[in-house]
């Protein structure tokens, strides 16, 4: 597939994207208080995930695969969940991604100010809790507890090697990725054993949860490095301070882009990525949630040509996510004016 393919092929394919995100943000934002519902309804736009007010969540479209894992899951053709466990474990499930972008919006002061936007984040603590206690039952204690201190855990431990006060190897940054994502792993695994899954098929869900949540976050961290260094902080410029030193970390966009290209970084960012989402598409293949199973190895397939790509030509993967919010901001800037 040619260059020009990609930059014009759907931001998200059709198969993943699950309507059910949006009715239970909506059964979710029916039972606040006006003020708070209202922040709730605009939360992507207060995070600056949107500039449009009031968003729904299945137009995010790099969330959505995660967002809806349950929910795509349970299209198994091999194995089943009841209804009432994949209602509530997708309710669950996304409540606490959405809970943890709020977090982090606390964390970097852009609703720490914003006390509705605050007690939205508040509240969905509360619905992921009672969601996923209606899939755990009375059978065990199984919470969200352990995910969060995990979360802490990988944000404390990045905090530091970002800063350079602890090692930036490439073996410690795919831990602390993947550890970050620990919230999206509870949801899932409850289902999975609620429905009486084998060991066998919940390390399935296990690897699947883990491969696509790591792809995405990989992949995001290779296109937007120059944001994230310009923010403050950036994981490829700190992979690659740990490679030639830290000297470097106070350098331009534009010499870093050269020096990053040198090395490899960005390329082996989208590598890593591609292997995760291959991951995920192989467990999926085995538990027999074709659908899933087809959107991740395709992702899988076209990260590694952007990898391909960012090879021959540095930045690529930069213009690349840009072409690709700027349509998707066309395309919501057409919808809100129809």
């Amino acid at each position: 597939m040619t260059k020009t393919a990609y930059l014009n092929q759907p931001l998200l394919s059709t198969q993943v994207a699950h309507d059910g995100i949006d009715r239970s943000y909506s059964r979710f934002t029916a039972g606040l208080k006006p003020d708070v519902a209202a922040a709730a309804r605009d939360l992507p736009r207060r995070l600056g995930l949107a500039e449009v007010p009031n968003l729904p969540w299945s137009e995010l479209a790099e969330e959505l695969p995660l967002l809806a894992l349950p929910a795509l899951l349970g299209r198994s053709e091999r194995l089943e969940l009841p209804r009432e466990v994949l209602r509530a474990a997708s309710e669950a499930h996304v409540f606490a991604c959405l809970g943890a972008l709020g977090i982090d919006g606390i964390r970097r002061r852009l609703i720490d100010e914003d006390a509705a936007a605050v007690a939205a984040v508040y509240e969905l603590h509360r619905a992921r809790d009672r969601a996923l206690g209606i899939v755990v039952g009375s059978r065990e204690s199984l919470d969200y507890a352990a995910a969060e201190a995990l979360r802490r855990e990988a944000l404390a431990d990045e905090e530091l090697a970002l800063a350079g006060r602890e090692a930036a190897t490439r073996g410690r940054y795919r831990m602390i990725a993947l550890k970050k994502e620990s919230l999206a792993f509870p949801a899932p695994l409850a289902a999975a054993a609620a429905a009486g899954w084998s060991a066998a098929d919940r390390a399935r869900v296990d690897a699947v949860v883990g491969g696509v949540a790591l792809g995405i976050a990989l992949r995001r961290d290779a296109a937007e490095w120059a944001e994230d260094h310009l923010r403050g902080a950036s994981w490829a410029v700190a992979l690659l301070a740990e490679a030639i030193g830290p000297r470097i970390r106070r350098a331009d966009v534009a010499s870093l882009t050269s020096y990053l290209h040198a090395a490899g970084v960005i390329v082996e960012l989208l590598k890593m990525a591609s292997r995760a989402l291959t991951s995920a598409a192989e467990a999926a293949r085995d538990l027999g949630a074709r659908e899933l199973a087809s959107w991740a190895i395709g992702e899988a397939r076209m990260t590694s040509s952007l990898a391909l790509f960012e090879s021959v030509e540095a930045g690529y993967v930069r213009h690349w996510a840009a072409d690709r919010r700027e349509r998707r901001r066309q395309r919501l800037l057409v919808r809100t004016a129809s």
